[in-house]
């Protein structure tokens, strides 16, 4: 993960619900060194107010790292929640961020991220409802250089804005 021609890249995701409300997920990966990645995750509730979680990754072995986020919402109230960031190997990092919302439902968020080369950025995006119904949704970003992206797919890749 020593790829520094990496500056910021945006991944913006909606997944629609099977109850045709929308929820929306925002995942901004920066590589501001080699050793930092920055994960910022927005969470728009269906009930129209915005959760944000910034989430900063400080890789001091490579091996396995947690920290834990406190979530301030639009509405003043403030919200925990725990990450956990797996480095499997030198390539694969995984995100599993669980977000507790303040009706005491719980919203669960699976992102990896995998580097497969260093020009490719797979995010793998799983939300589960409240509802216990899962919706999954793929987005593969390829960067043929450090800025500009040449390949976008998945089902929602239209959703996806650089």
């Amino acid at each position: 993960m020593q790829n520094n021609k990496w500056t910021t890249q945006r991944c913006d995701v909606t997944v629609a619900r099977t109850t045709g409300t929308t929820q929306r997920c925002d995942v901004t990966v920066a590589r501001t060194t080699g050793t930092t990645q920055r994960c910022d995750v927005t969470v728009v509730q269906t009930s129209g107010t915005t959760q944000r979680c910034d989430v900063t990754v400080v890789q001091t072995t490579g091996t396995t790292q947690r920290c834990d986020v406190t979530v301030v919402q639009t509405t003043g109230t403030t919200q925990h929640c725990d990450v956990t960031v797996v480095r499997t190997t030198g390539t694969t990092q995984h995100c599993d961020v669980t977000v507790v919302q303040t009706t005491g439902t719980t919203q669960r968020c699976d992102v990896t991220v995998v580097q497969t080369t260093g020009t490719t950025q797979r995010c793998d995006v799983t939300v589960v409802q409240t509802t216990g119904t899962t919706q999954r949704c793929d987005v593969t970003v390829v960067r043929t250089t450090g800025t500009t992206p040449s390949k976008v797919s998945g089902p929602l890749a239209a959703a996806v804005i650089f």
